[in-house]
């Protein structure tokens, strides 16, 4: 999935070169985009029955993002075990190649309370569509790296 974003003024430091910590938020945004376009929006309800704390978060920085480039988060759902899942972007400049930091992002699926949620029992339509993102995701990716492989 392709995110979308724009570097705001507010995000910048003062040579107008986009703050590290954003990048974490940026990630955190495509996330939940890309759940949301599954159609998994329980987690935005006031009540939800379900959370999905970050446990763990890496990036990697390769090139400052300026306030004047037109950035997209690839994101791309590489694990899937019914209870942890983990997230890979790259945070691309839309009219180059150029790659301005990758990372990952683990989380869980909780119950409000902290106790872990059985997806596959829970909800098993969403746990299903997770494990076809990953198939789906992991074979796009490789079609990317290495082209048609016959």
């Amino acid at each position: 999935m392709i995110y979308f974003r724009t570097p705001q003024y507010h995000e910048t430091v003062q040579a107008g070169i986009v703050h590290d910590v954003n990048i974490l938020r940026w990630f955190e945004e495509a996330r939940v985009c890309y759940l949301e376009k599954l159609g998994f929006l329980i987690m935005k309800q006031t009540n939800s029955p379900l959370i999905s704390p970050v446990l763990t978060a890496s990036v990697k920085y390769h090139k400052p993002i300026l306030l004047k480039d037109n950035t997209q988060i690839v994101t791309r759902l590489t694990m899937y075990n019914g209870f942890r899942y983990i997230f890979y972007y790259e945070v691309q400049n839309r009219q180059s190649d150029v790659i301005f930091s990758t990372g990952t992002t683990t989380h869980c699926f909780l119950h409000p309370d902290g106790k872990p949620v059985r997806m596959k029992r829970e909800f098993p339509q969403f746990h299903r569509l997770l494990q076809k993102c990953v198939e789906y995701d992991r074979r796009e990716w490789e079609y990317t790296l290495f082209g048609e492989i016959f």
